[in-house]
């Protein structure tokens, strides 16, 4: 066919073993000055960035259903293309065009949790500061309401937890008031973890309480098992140990049912805390090894930094000095490659 005509010619590139195509680039750029010529630049950008916002919502159904891994992949795959379309978008939201600023708002929502793992946050924080403070004005949308989730996961990563609870706070009423349920429940799971990461136990639990049943009957298994997650490590962090651990492994069948490996990675860090404060190190090692395959599966590199860490401090409550030592050389390496990748 045309494609493999222009592939034998050496005009196109065949890239990870035929499933994707690269222009060399004096094509690309040929091909963009014969756009500009038929005064198709505009309609092609539209197209591309319309197209991005489909794929966008796919990875984000997928990265909250059993396809989290492949959709990683994926979104991996076409960083660029999303980047691309998102300032395009902007671009056009600048100007004033409210469909265009809607459209941008959902494609960075969508992104959410894509950004959060792959540790694209400061790309994310320049494009939703310029897009939210554009849609102040407007009336609530799914689009913000999806923008603000991701601002706040993006503020509580950053360690800003009071800007943080705002944005998750303003998801969560965008949400009510559009009446998308999903987003409703994530956003106040996001308020629960702000208070809770703040020491405020009293407020995070009704909230998180809020979280799990707004969750729960199919609205998202993947909110659900977090909410969970979360009130476990306020039932720990309260002096309940039994009721934490039993409501983390509640939320463990979920996220093994699912396949999540983000999830999981983090129930098993926190059953892991929970084990080594009964005095039970080696399982609580071995949990934190469960903890790391999921996570080096997914590429949450941040992750694997952080349980490497908490590896080395269970080491050495074991008296294992050589088991310490080798899990903070790794650790530190594991966070010299999170600085490599933050942008």
């Amino acid at each position: 066919d045309e494609l493999d005509s222009l592939v034998e010619k050496g005009l196109v590139r065949v890239e990870d073993a035929g499933g994707r195509f690269d222009l060399l680039e004096t094509i690309r750029a040929f091909a963009a000055e014969q756009l500009e010529a038929q005064g198709e630049t505009t309609a092609a950008h539209n197209a591309h960035a319309d197209y991005y916002v489909g794929f966008a919502a796919e990875v984000a159904a997928d990265m909250r259903g059993t396809n989290q891994c492949e959709a990683m992949s994926r979104a991996r795959a076409d960083h660029a293309n999303t980047l691309a379309a998102a300032r395009w978008l902007t671009g056009g939201a600048r100007g004033g065009d409210a469909t265009a600023l809607e459209k941008a708002l959902q494609l960075c929502g969508h992104l959410n949790w894509y950004w959060h793992i792959a540790g694209h946050h400061m790309t994310g924080r320049v494009l939703l500061d310029e897009l939210l403070a554009l849609a102040a004005e407007a009336a609530p949308s799914r689009g913000r309401a999806l923008a603000w989730l991701a601002a706040g996961m993006i503020s509580t990563v950053t360690g800003e937890l009071e800007r943080s609870l705002g944005e998750w706070q303003d998801g969560y009423e965008d949400g009510l008031t559009v009446g998308d349920e999903e987003v409703t429940a994530e956003g106040i799971m996001g308020v629960g973890y702000c208070h809770l990461g703040g020491g405020r136990m009293e407020e995070a639990q009704p909230v998180l309480a809020e979280a799990i049943s707004r969750s729960t009957g199919g609205v998202s298994d993947f909110v659900h098992a977090l909410s969970l997650t979360l009130e476990g490590m306020r039932r720990f962090a309260t002096g309940d140990l039994e009721g934490g651990i039993a409501t983390v492994e509640q939320a463990r069948q979920i996220q093994q049912r699912l396949d999540d490996c983000e999830g999981g990675g983090v129930a098993l860090s926190f059953l892991a805390q929970m084990a080594s404060a009964q005095g039970d190190q080696e399982r609580a090692l071995g949990l934190y090894r469960d903890a790391l395959t999921l996570f080096e599966r997914v590429g949450d590199h941040p992750e694997i930094a952080r349980v490497l860490c908490e590896m080395g401090w269970t080491a050495l409550a074991a008296e294992d000095a050589e088991g310490a030592q080798d899990s903070f050389r790794h650790a530190v390496h594991a966070y010299e490659l999170v600085l490599s990748l933050i942008h």
